[in-house]
Order: C-alpha cells, then structure tokens, then sequence
C-alpha cells in the first residue's frame, strides 16, 4: 500500500478517511478506464441532472449488475477493496446486497459536480481513474452527528435535521476543517460516514472518472423503499427528499 497499515488505521481512526496512493496498477486503471469510456459510448449510463434547495447532481452513471455485466473485473476489486476496509476499520464489513446502490461508476462531464452529501452507508472506497482540471474531492472529516440505525422512522428525521444544521458553509466554517484529495489514476480512497463530502465541479475538457464501492454492516436492510433518493434508479430519477 505503500504506507504502513498501522498509521493507515491510526488516520482511518481519527479522521474516518484515508487515501491509499497506487492500489491499482497502470494496466489495472487503463483495463478499467477503457471500459468505462466504452459503456459510455454504448449508452449505457443514466444521466444524472439533480439541482434542489439540498443537492446538486450532473454527472453519468451506470451501476449495480449492469456495471458487472460490463466490468466483470469488479467483483474480484470489490473483494479486494472489502479486505482494505476491514483492516482498517477493523471490523467486518461486507457489500451492500442492493447491488444497485452498492458499486457504481461515475464519470463527470465539464462543469459536473456531486454537492455535499454524507454516504447512506457506513463505509465506502473510491477508486479514481484518472487525473482532470478541478474535480476535488472535498472532506470535512469527523464532521457528523451520526445516530446509530438511521434509515427508518424517528431516527431518520432526527439524522436529517442534525445534517441540516451543520450543513450551512458559516457553520462548516467555524466547527469544520476541509481537506482536498486531487484525484489521481489508481488511488483508493477510504471514508466512512461521519464524513461530509464533495466533488468539486469539474473544469477541464476531461470527464472525471471514479468507481464507488458501499461496504455496511452485514445483511443490512437497503431495499430500493428505503434509498429512493439514490441517483441511480432506472425506473425513476431520485426522490431527494424521501
């Protein structure tokens, strides 16, 4: 991994995210970043075109048994990025069974971005493919109020509210620290759910190129009823305040 896995765990601990520099090889990102461009030349991603009081999406993505269709690769690397996960967190957790949340890839056009967001489930690794003009991954780490089992009923509008209040950018400002990862071909980076974040609109004629993986407890309920506000549904576009 290049750096030690004791101080990667001792990060992962205090700030919820690490970056892991050249987990993917050369041929690995190029094997994969063709063949990202290639389902897009086929058509097969959704455009994503949110822009709401709470969020704003634009970008293309394809997932869940789709995107395996496509990149068979994906099931060995969400493997192999399962294990980082665990050693890190040093627990166990496991791939979403919703496959449809649970890997995606994305690929920001121009002027793209993904506003700030907490991740519904409790870890998640990003794989960047490739290097662009802006395009940052912006962290707050720490930064969240997370109530234990907060997809259903009360906890969930209690989750919301305490996400709103800290949300705002003057508050950001005064409890916050913002750190920024530029995206580069072959790193993996870990974060976990207490971590507000963003990508930074893309500003360059090259599409940003990033792989999701979602990690959670095992067996964990994320039926398509309970995570209508995701992106990536076929059948309809994101509930965003469900």
């Amino acid at each position: 991994m290049g750096n030690s896995i004791n101080l990667l765990k001792e990060q992962f601990s205090r700030d919820g995210y690490v970056q892991i520099e050249n987990f993917f090889s050369d041929v690995e990102v190029i094997s994969l970043l063709t063949k990202a461009y290639e389902c897009q030349r086929k058509k097969l991603t959704i455009d994503v075109n949110n822009k709401t009081l709470i969020a704003y999406q634009r970008f293309y993505t394809i997932n869940g048994e789709d995107l395996e269709e496509q990149i068979p690769d994906l099931i060995d690397i969400s493997i192999r990025v399962n294990k980082v996960v665990n050693d890190l967190a040093e627990e166990k957790y496991f791939p979403l069974l919703n496959k449809t949340i649970g890997v995606s890839l994305n690929i920001m056009p121009q002027s793209g971005q993904l506003s700030w967001h907490y991740d519904r489930n409790l870890i998640t690794g990003v794989i960047h493919l490739n290097e662009v003009e802006g395009g940052l991954l912006e962290i707050y780490p720490r930064y969240r109020i997370r109530i234990h089992n907060n997809h259903y009923g009360i906890r969930k509008l209690f989750q919301r509210i305490f996400d709103a209040l800290l949300r705002p950018a003057i508050v950001r400002f005064l409890l916050g620290r913002k750190v920024y990862i530029q995206p580069e071909a072959g790193n993996l980076i870990v974060i976990d759910s207490t971590c507000l974040h963003q990508v930074q609109s893309v500003t360059g004629d090259t599409s940003r190129v990033a792989i999701v993986l979602c990690y959670d407890e095992f067996n964990k309920d994320f039926r398509e009823e309970y995570t209508q506000n995701y992106y990536g549904y076929k059948e309809h576009a994101a509930k965003l305040y469900r």
